[in-house]
């Protein structure tokens, strides 16, 4: 049973055929194509090749998006080459994708290991440096504290 517009729909559909003309089965597949229609793999592609790594997106999770967008481009034997090569194109970090660019035979698992090992020293670079500068400014303040105590003292104040 469908209510009133879907029955509509589904009159439009197989016009000039009235639907009690037609088998279950046949009404079924007209709606479910109407309804359902079959993605068209040029499109899937399109979306695909349009995909970049997004700010704050870490690599490996990058990767994970490329493989969902590739489930419906029917890449087949190329997949692997694919998504190796969408990853590379699409990584934000420029130092790692001429890293990636340099490597002979790469594969799409060998360039997701060496992404993301250079993240990550990038990131504990990054981190390290966040902590020498915060170390250095409290230094500074000890510093500035001791050598203004000393004047105090030196002046009697």
């Amino acid at each position: 049973m469908v209510g009133s517009s879907a029955y509509q729909v589904l009159r439009d559909l197989v016009a000039p055929v009235a639907p009690a003309a037609k088998t279950l089965k046949d009404l079924t597949d007209v709606l479910k194509k109407h309804y359902r229609p079959a993605r068209l793999v040029i499109a899937e592609r399109f979306i695909f090749h349009r995909r970049y790594q997004q700010p704050g997106e870490d690599v490996a999770r990058y990767m994970a998006e490329l493989r969902r967008l590739a489930k419906t481009c029917q890449f087949g034997t190329f997949l692997n080459e694919a998504l190796r090569d969408q990853f590379v194109c699409g990584l934000s970090a420029v130092n790692i994708q001429k890293r990636l660019l340099s490597e002979a035979d790469l594969t799409v698992e060998r360039s997701l290991e060496l992404s993301q090992a250079m993240d990550a020293a990038e990131r504990g670079a990054k981190n390290f440096k966040e902590d020498q500068q915060e170390n250095l400014q409290q230094g500074l303040e000890f510093c500035g504290g001791l050598i203004t105590n000393h004047f105090r003292v030196s002046l009697g104040v």
